[in-house]
């Protein structure tokens, strides 16, 4: 018994020695540059200004910059980049004011953390699996022309939140895969925001990846082509649950969501469970699919979607050959423009599109166009079949 309890409390006495020569607290600015690239583990107390206008490369295989969160700021004018030396990363109970280059990086953590500025997170490294997680945290784009930005990683977010800037013309979240490496995009729990300004691109923008969006806010979302809040380019597989969209609009295609595909492949999407508040503002703008729009040869599933106040074009367009079943839909105040409809498909690369419209109700339809033109389907290719 004595033996094991010596044990015991020197096990204690090493775990103590061991974090304590292995963490630093950081208290000044000097601190900071000093031991950046020497401790794995840097405690940042209170305000600390980095005064150093050069670029601060991180070479340490691993390193973990932990606050006290409500009292721990970390502010900088320059970039502080993580090389690919610097596997591991950690970033907790922190605020964040500067930007942040990752690189190469195998695993990366934001946990607790409010970030204003931009970071881009890229891998050249396509077969090394990297990942990245951002839990409880909050970023907040500075007002600087570049967005947000994720380059073959796998990606898990939940619980957080992501805000615009003023700057026009600008993406907000945009991840990247590839065809040989495609990778896993988690968004729970969270909102993403443009705050109505910036997003003449999309809000979010996802290529070549597989994608879970569950519990997840767009609210105040605006794009100049396709997709207001969410962009699928070539995406492999989606799942996406429990979904709200909020005043989000695009002058193209998709107020809320646009998915594009070319013929060699065949995208899968399947939504369950959305809510879509539009804007009572009657835009002068026409737009392919107020809610949604698809291009290319996809497989989409849609249940249990409620819809107030969409206007502007058609809800639901439909180009090239994708086979739809969309189920339980509930639309109130429908106003469409031109040759809008509920529905409509067209330019047809084979037999067009296979929709199957169930079990759905459409309340208070306007029709605003001068000449004949169909309100609920406008069908230029394919077919359509309607279930109570």
């Amino acid at each position: 018994m004595l033996s094991s309890s010596f044990l015991n409390y020197f096990l204690s006495l090493y775990i103590s020695f061991f974090i304590v020569i292995n963490s630093t607290i950081i208290k000044n600015n000097e601190d900071f540059l000093k031991n950046i690239n020497v401790q794995e583990e840097l405690h940042i107390q209170d305000y600390i200004l980095i005064n150093d206008t050069n670029n601060i490369n991180i070479n340490s295989s691993s390193i973990s910059l932990i606050g006290d969160f409500h009292d721990s700021t970390l502010q900088f004018s320059n970039n502080i980049s993580f090389l690919e030396k610097c596997e591991k990363i950690e970033i907790k109970n922190i605020t964040i004011y500067g930007n942040l280059n990752f690189h190469n990086n195998k695993k990366i953590k934001f946990e607790n953390v409010i970030f204003n500025g931009i970071f881009i997170i890229n891998n050249d490294i396509l077969e090394s699996k990297s990942s990245l997680e951002i839990l409880n945290s909050s970023f907040f784009l500075s007002n600087q022309k570049s967005g947000f930005e994720i380059n073959h990683y796998n990606v898990n977010i939940n619980n957080s939140n992501f805000y615009g800037n003023n700057i026009y013309n600008l993406y907000l979240l945009k991840f990247i895969g590839s065809e040989e490496n495609i990778n896993i995009i988690r968004i729970n729990n969270s909102t993403i925001s443009g705050n109505y300004f910036n997003s003449g691109i999309q809000t979010l923008s996802l290529s070549y990846t597989y994608n879970v969006f569950n519990y997840t806010k767009f609210i105040n979302n605006y794009s100049e082509s396709r997709g207001g809040s969410i962009f699928l380019y070539h995406t492999y597989d989606t799942s996406i649950y429990d979904i709200t969209f909020k005043n989000t609009t695009a002058f193209e295609y998709g107020h809320a969501l646009s998915i594009y595909s070319d013929m060699s492949y065949t995208t899968n999407t399947n939504i369950k469970n959305v809510k879509h508040y539009g804007n009572l503002y009657k835009n002068n703008f026409i737009t392919e699919g107020t809610f949604l729009n698809s291009y290319g040869e996809n497989l989409l599933t849609i249940n249990n979607y409620e819809g107030s106040n969409i206007s502007t074009g058609n809800v639901m367009s439909f180009e090239g050959d994708p086979k739809v079943t969309l189920s339980n839909f509930t639309i109130n105040n429908i106003y469409l423009k031109n040759k809008g409809a509920v529905i409509k498909t067209y330019n047809p690369k084979k037999k067009g599109a296979s929709i199957e419209f169930n079990s759905s109700y459409l309340n208070d339809i306007v029709q605003n166009y001068d000449l004949y033109t169909p309100m609920l389907l406008y069908i230029l290719s394919g077919s359509i079949k309607i279930n109570r």
